[in-house]
């Protein structure tokens, strides 16, 4: 139990704090020393408002005694503070740990996708009105988001594709095999790609487009998701 528990601990992103009902530390567990915002050796004895200031330190407490009391099993907070320079956005959990007169502190550094939500919210905006067909495939390939554009093009609407592979019902039996091949190459080996491919808009009526898949890496330089762009009809339809 003690081997799994520590393989859980190490693979944890967040920081886990033991707190009294004071808001001081007890113990602590973390594999980012540098979120500790202290000393490694001043952390435990040391108290919330050693750490945050006094409107975050006020609602730490407030919801320590709320957990503690009962009137919650699980309170949340966000709270942004300076590390190293930088701004960093966190979360902080806070549930009963069992013991009496302490709780359990969950503490995840949530700025990573706080900015990848603001630079998605910028990239809607801009692509939203956009002429062109735009869509957003997550690292399995399922439709995520589109603009109007690709509403406009195809017929369909947000509700009717999101969770859908754009193969699944943009293509049909006229599309080329060679040109399905050449995507589902790329699209297996993480790769960009550009073909011209006949679709089938939601009315069944065939157009010819220019289809360009471009995979978007995390910081880990993993997959996070596709970004799809479609252009007007090249050509007449053929079909």
């Amino acid at each position: 139990k003690s081997y799994r528990l520590n393989a859980l601990l190490n693979s944890m992103p967040d920081i886990l704090f033991v707190l009294n009902g004071c808001g001081v530390i007890l113990e602590f567990f973390t594999n980012s020393n540098e979120l500790l915002l202290m000393p490694h050796s001043k952390v435990v004895g040391a108290n919330v408002s050693d750490v945050l200031g006094k409107d975050d330190t006020l609602i730490i407490i407030d919801m320590i005694k709320k957990v503690l009391c009962g009137e919650i099993e699980l309170a949340t907070h966000d709270y942004s503070h300076t590390v190293l320079g930088e701004v960093r956005h966190f979360e902080a959990r806070i549930t009963p740990s069992g013991l009496d007169n302490e709780v359990l502190a969950i503490v995840r550094d949530l700025t990573h996708e706080k900015t990848r939500n603001e630079e998605f919210k910028k990239f809607e905006l801009v692509t939203s009105r956009a002429i062109d067909a735009i869509t957003i495939s997550d690292k399995n390939g399922f439709i995520t988001w589109v603009n109007d554009g690709f509403i406009k093009l195809t017929g369909y609407s947000l509700q009717e594709v999101i969770g859908k592979k754009p193969k699944s019902f943009l293509q049909g039996e006229a599309t080329d095999p060679e040109t399905k091949k050449i995507l589902s190459n790329a699209i297996k080996k993480v790769e960009p790609v550009i073909v011209e491919i006949l679709n089938y808009r939601k009315n069944k009526e065939s157009y010819w487009i220019e289809l360009s898949i471009n995979p978007v890496f995390n910081h880990d330089n993993q997959l996070e998701l596709s970004l799809i762009h479609i252009s007007e009809p090249t050509r007449q339809a053929e079909i």
